[in-house]
């Protein structure tokens, strides 16, 4: 939609995984046994756990570099030492701005996209993952004369990455992500820490 100007020019994004679930800490190969998700010396929260996805796919829908970012994360349900919680508002050189969001928190999900333009917006139904199904896109000035709905379901892409990554350890084939990016998406993530811990923006120099 993006590259088709669907939506004219894009100037804010919304992704966010909003949920809520009482297992959610066991999720993984021990389980109850040892919730790792829950505990700091394991990497847990939901910044480890959620961030790399919604900034990696932030990064890939925008040629700009980042210039601002400022963030505010939450330790209030699920765990004292990890956050179950967590946001970042982000500003771009070419004044696209973009929210980022991960909770499971909410009893009532929101969008899991909300893409707005200058000629339309697009959405998409939040809440657990097998929800994901549906893009709708609105477009027009007077009474919405158009309406898009797209069948975005899909299969689950895991398989794919790993039998890549296994590929480019073996042979001389490309890695399926790029350190370079791996390294963009990390910055956020650190930034998102030091913007929650000094109650400032992040300036950017990319």
């Amino acid at each position: 939609m993006l590259n088709e100007s669907t939506l004219g020019e894009v100037y804010r994004i919304e992704s966010r995984y909003t949920h809520y679930s009482g297992t959610w800490g066991t999720w993984g190969a021990e389980g109850v046994k040892n919730p790792w998700r829950l505990k700091k010396q394991y990497g847990g929260g939901l910044l480890n756990d959620w961030g790399p996805h919604l900034f990696d796919q932030l990064l890939l829908l925008t040629d700009s570099r980042v210039k601002t970012l400022f963030a505010k994360t939450y330790a209030k349900i699920w765990s004292k030492e990890v956050e179950d919680h967590f946001w970042a508002e982000i500003l771009f050189e070419n004044s696209l701005s973009a929210r980022v969001e991960a909770s499971n928190n909410f009893r009532l999900a929101q969008s899991r996209w909300c893409i707005v333009g200058t000629e339309g917006t697009l959405a998409v139904e939040g809440g657990d993952p097998s929800d994901w199904n549906m893009a709708v896109i609105r477009r027009g000035n007077v009474d919405f004369p158009e309406e898009i709905r797209i069948d975005i379901s899909q299969a689950e892409l895991s398989p794919g990455f790993y039998q890549a990554f296994v590929q480019a350890l073996q042979t001389s084939a490309p890695l399926p992500v790029a350190p370079e990016h791996v390294l963009r998406v990390m910055r956020l993530i650190e930034s998102v820490r030091k913007s929650d811990k000094t109650d400032q923006s992040v300036l950017f120099v990319e």
